[in-house]
């Protein structure tokens, strides 16, 4: 996710201890001696490829894409799908997709030439082509997805390692509208869950459960509380929660009205209701005050908060007498501008591990990451 690049980057380092990390905006690359399964297991990003190679001179006329597939078959694909292959299992004959990424206007679509390098390409990889229709949808669900991102004169062409992109939780079998984006509660929980030691976790708002779930994924050892007004909402994070094994107390509660006692929580992590896909109810209903002011109490230790930036919550923390990270992270969560707050009660502000800060510290240096977090 766009603004979350840094956290992704600790993540990254911490998992795998690659030799070099280059981050760019929505990107990371990273080396490693060959794929390992650590890879599969990464929380805070969308997905993760193996590079097949890239290629220059990509022009833009519609003659573009037999050439460039042409040219795509020419690339180390044996090594690949052998490094594929010592990760998990495949048919002998894999069903296969071809995904494309065009930046700058071009005179031919995605479809084009998704469609042209898939069907040369077929015979390389021994398998079977699953071409999109229009809409962007496949006849069959795939065992191997091939990458092309277009970028002015260049191609990258990639492998995904997984089955399916890793945001596509398998627990994550019920869901409602405004459902927050697995990667997104990852990297809340990454922010403000510290140390190794037991720490009490609560979400007010949790939904689905998939900051619950992503902190029990996270920190197993942790006590995850979580609560919710909305009983279909409750029903969904009971049904993720066992695909998900993972067990945390979940309750039906107003947050104007939270269900723990005064420092029973030591980390508060939630993303409130926004009042547009999703509007607040009970003791919330038309605004959000009676909440913040909890916050200062039913938090032991530090607050993390994704919310829309309508709402003004860094304004909102403070004036309930927190005191906020220097960084406000700005991300865009369905299309709409939004917040990560991190905050602690009292006048001491929160501070971030070593390795995390050390991320944050070079996004902003390398302009990954703007420092007033603008688009």
């Amino acid at each position: 996710m766009r603004g979350l690049e840094w956290v992704a980057a600790d993540e990254i380092a911490t998992v795998l201890s690659p030799s070099r990390i280059r981050m760019r905006p929505r990107e990371i690359r990273f080396d490693l001696p060959e794929p390992h399964p650590a890879l599969l297991t990464l929380r805070t990003v969308d997905d993760v490829f193996v590079e097949v190679g890239r290629l220059d001179g990509v022009g833009h006329t519609k003659d573009v894409p037999p050439v460039l597939a042409e040219r795509v078959i020419g690339l180390g694909w044996a090594g690949a799908v052998d490094g594929l292959r010592r990760l998990r299992a495949l048919p002998a004959r894999p069903l296969f997709d071809v995904v494309v990424s065009l930046e700058g206007r071009r005179n031919f679509n995605r479809f084009t030439l998704e469609d042209a390098v898939g069907e040369v390409l077929a015979p390389r990889l021994r398998g079977r082509f699953v071409s999109r229709t229009q809409d962007g949808s496949r006849a069959a669900e795939t065992d191997v997805t091939v990458r092309l991102l277009v970028q002015g004169q260049g191609a990258t062409v990639a492998v995904r390692l997984a089955d399916r992109p890793l945001h596509r939780r398998a627990y994550k079998q019920s869901a409602g509208r405004g459902s927050l984006h697995p990667p997104l509660a990852a990297a809340l929980v990454r922010m403000s869950v510290t140390g190794d030691g037991p720490v009490v976790v609560a979400d007010p708002f949790c939904g689905d459960g998939t900051i619950p779930i992503e902190t029990l994924l996270a920190h197993p050892e942790a006590r995850v509380v979580a609560s919710d007004l909305d009983p279909a909402r409750l029903a969904n994070a009971r049904a993720n929660a066992r695909w998900a094994k993972a067990e945390f107390g979940l309750v039906r509660a107003d947050a104007g009205r939270p269900p723990w006692g005064r420092g029973r929580v030591d980390v508060v992590i939630s993303n409130p209701p926004w009042n547009v896909t999703v509007e607040a109810g009970g003791s919330l209903a038309g605004s959000l005050e009676r909440f913040w002011s909890t916050l200062r109490e039913s938090a032991g230790s530090r607050v993390c908060l994704v919310a829309d930036a309508a709402l003004d919550a860094p304004g909102r923390l403070r004036a309930a007498g927190l005191t906020l990270f220097p960084h406000v992270q700005r991300v865009r969560v369905a299309g709409r501008i939004s917040d990560i707050v991190l905050a602690a009660p009292g006048a001491v502000a929160p501070e971030l591990p070593p390795g995390l800060a050390g991320w944050l510290d070079r996004a902003l240096g390398t302009g990954v990451v703007g420092a007033d977090d603008s688009f």
